[in-house]
C-alpha cells in the first residue's frame, strides 16, 4: 500500500511484505518511510522568484483564467439558489457518504487508513 502524505509531514510510506533473511521462508510486513526533510518555499516565494527571472511557466494567460472563472461562477450560481450546504460533512471524516457509492459500483470500497 502506497500512502502519500501532503501537509503537514509531507511524504510517503510503502507497505509491502518481504522475505526475512535467512531459511525458512518467512514472510513479514516491511514498512519504508520517507519524511521530507527539505523546507518548502513560503506561499509567494516560488512565485516572486519566477517574477524577478521572468519565467512565466506557472502563471495563466488572462483569457485562460477568465474562462475557468466563467466555468466555476456557473457552479456557484447553482449552488447559490440550491438548498442547504453541497458539500457538508463532518471534519475528520471519511467524506461525504456519495463517495462510498460512487465506487462500490464498480466492487470497490475505500481503505481507511
Amino acid at each position: 500500500m502506497l500512502s502519500i502524505r501532503i501537509q503537514p509531514d509531507e511524504g510517503l510510506s510503502l507497505n509491502i511484505i518481504g522475505k526475512q533473511p535467512g531459511s525458512p521462508l518467512r514472510l513479514a510486513p516491511v514498512k519504508v518511510d520517507f519524511h521530507s526533510l527539505t523546507t518548502a518555499p513560503e506561499a509567494y516565494e516560488t512565485l516572486l522568484r519566477d517574477i524577478i527571472a521572468g519565467d512565466q511557466t506557472l502563471f495563466m494567460r488572462r483569457d485562460t483564467v477568465e474562462a475557468a472563472w466563467h466555468f466555476v461562477q456557473n457552479i456557484l450560481d447553482d449552488w447559490s439558489v440550491s438548498a442547504g450546504e453541497p458539500f457538508l460533512y463532518p471534519a475528520g471524516s471519511a467524506g461525504p457518504a456519495e463517495a462510498a457509492v460512487m465506487i462500490a459500483r464498480d466492487d470497490r470500497a475505500w481503505r481507511n487508513l
